[in-house]
């Protein structure tokens, strides 16, 4: 009986460690690492990233991402556009496919490529960061215009609430 109880435990404990070793942190990798990282994973779905982040050694990681091609899309930019996804920064004339390194896939798109509108779910500041998704609850939105595939403007909006007026 007494075997039971502390054997339950146990395993529960063995289950909580082994849980905890596959979810690594990326803020364990080095700050290089981090950066491409943090690039990766806006264009990698989850199971790539916790698979990314199982890997130990940098070589392996490095070769996973090759594997998926992500790192292909990233060496594929311009080397302004690349110091710019791994430094989180966007610019008028980025084009899409660096915008979304930096920011991710946007929650909507609208109208043609030439004349293209995203949407994303709070502040432009947040949206490098790792693990945003589109159900924010935030009152803020990034709304981004494309002309021909390339960025010409991002407005960080604020969402006005039934029944509430700005005073004119």
């Amino acid at each position: 009986m007494e075997f039971r109880r502390h054997g339950g435990w146990l395993i529960s404990m063995a289950l909580l460690m082994l849980v905890g070793c596959a979810g690594r942190d990326y803020r364990t990798l080095p700050v290089e690492e981090q950066q491409l990282y943090r690039a990766y994973s806006q264009v990698m779905t989850g199971l790539q990233s916790k698979q990314y982040l199982a890997l130990s050694r940098a070589s392996d990681r490095q070769a996973y991402a090759k594997e998926i091609g992500v790192a292909q899309r990233l060496e594929a930019l311009s080397p302004q556009e690349q110091e710019a996804v791994r430094g989180g920064v966007v610019f008028n004339g980025m084009s899409a496919e660096a915008l979304e390194f930096v920011w991710g896939t946007p929650c909507r798109r609208e109208g043609p490529k030439t004349d293209e509108r995203w949407y994303y779910e709070g502040p432009a500041f947040a949206l490098p960061e790792v693990g945003w998704n589109c159900s924010s609850s935030d009152a803020t939105f990034v709304e981004v215009r494309l002309s021909d595939g390339k960025l010409d403007w991002w407005k960080e909006r604020i969402r006005t609430r039934p029944g509430i007026r700005r005073r004119p």
